[in-house]
């Protein structure tokens, strides 16, 4: 384990505004905020058409810096007191849209929640929950 990561933070990816660029910052690890919040240590991620077009700033939240990428796997670290499906260590597929924060033992193809769309590694004013980035 790192130094850093022992203090709280992590290694994230954020879009800084300039095309052609992103960096490797050092930002807080999330804290679980919500009875149904779940943190996940991602262990592997991919890089989607999305990524491009955020990359060319063709797509993205205008505030930064803001954290990328929407589709990984990871190992489940931590979760809030309402989630029961899931627990520590459970491995995990990300998915790039989120329902309503529910797992859905037969998927739909709505990606809409009480709170509207809910697209990961956009920004914030884009439908992603902050402790996503």
């Amino acid at each position: 384990m790192s130094n850093w990561s022992a203090q709280g933070y992590m290694k994230a990816v954020q879009w800084e505004g300039k095309i052609g660029h992103m960096s490797t910052n050092i930002v807080p690890i999330p804290k679980i905020t919500k009875p149904e919040d779940a943190i996940v240590r991602i262990t592997s991620s991919a890089i989607c058409g999305t990524d491009l077009h955020i990359y060319h700033g063709l797509v993205g939240a205008k505030n930064v810096p803001w954290g990328v990428g929407h589709e990984a796997v990871g190992i489940i670290e931590e979760v809030g007191p309402a989630v029961d499906f899931f627990q520590r260590g459970d491995r995990v597929l990300i998915l790039c849209m989120a329902e309503d924060g529910n797992f859905l033992p037969k998927p739909s193809m709505s990606f809409v929640s009480s709170e509207g769309p809910v697209a990961f590694g956009l920004g914030l004013e884009m439908g992603s929950d902050k402790g996503l980035q």
